[in-house]
């Protein structure tokens, strides 16, 4: 069996893949969804690393990032997995002179509210910065669960980063109110292999099958 890790961005939890869970499994995939916010510190690679180690054995391992997953998956043990896919994420890189720069859109805090270093969705912008072509009943369902995000480190230069060593896919998602199109697209050429969806920056939850049947093919391509 081969197995998915997938792991979600800031202010959001594993509830948010609700959608491609069941997909993913009814297609004979092992799922495995780290919480970030079950360590000290999100952006380390350890809740990730321990979820790619319990699905451990012969079978293709792929690891999808989504936002602020980026950044632990870029900094888990390349010889632990297969296939990474950067799902509208942020892109750490080992080289200052390939740091693509901030990753946010210009107005990205105007949606949000920052406070003692602490991040929040404002609840009338959730739609502008994550959930734009989403149902009003998955903004509600959101709303509810989203938790506050400690600023902390955001490392967007690491000793060594695992696409360097791993195939690699980057999502871009056309109509994404969070991460910059420049920085996806910029994102996309180092990994040499991408595919652009006409989302917003949440498809696990306006378009599923775009989520599910990606990582289907990625893990076909492997095994």
């Amino acid at each position: 069996m081969a197995a998915v890790v997938l792991v979600h961005g800031a202010n959001h939890g594993p509830w948010c893949w609700s959608k491609v869970d069941g997909p993913l499994r009814e297609a004979g995939l092992q799922v495995e969804m780290p919480d970030l916010y079950s360590q000290p510190n999100a952006s380390d690679p350890g809740a990730v690393q321990a979820a790619i180690d319990g699905c451990a054995g012969d079978r293709p391992i792929v690891v999808v990032g989504h936002s602020f997953g980026g950044l632990p998956i870029t900094q888990i043990d390349p010889t632990t997995v297969d296939h990474l896919v950067y799902l509208a994420a942020l892109f750490p890189t080992d080289s200052e002179t390939e740091s693509l720069g901030n990753p946010v859109v210009a107005d990205f805090f105007d949606k949000m509210n920052v406070e003692d270093g602490v991040m929040t969705a404002k609840l009338e912008r959730l739609r502008d910065v994550w959930y734009g072509d989403c149902t009003d009943a998955d903004v509600e369902f959101c709303a509810a669960r989203l938790r506050p995000h400690p600023m902390g480190s955001t490392p967007m230069v690491v000793a060594s980063a695992a696409w360097r060593f791993v195939p690699s896919t980057y999502v871009i998602c056309e109509h994404d109110g969070s991460i910059r199109q420049d920085y996806m697209h910029a994102a996309a050429a180092l990994t040499g292999d991408s595919v652009r969806w006409p989302t917003s920056h949440s498809p696990f939850l306006s378009r599923p099958e775009l989520v599910v049947n990606l990582l289907r093919d990625i893990v076909d391509r492997h095994q």
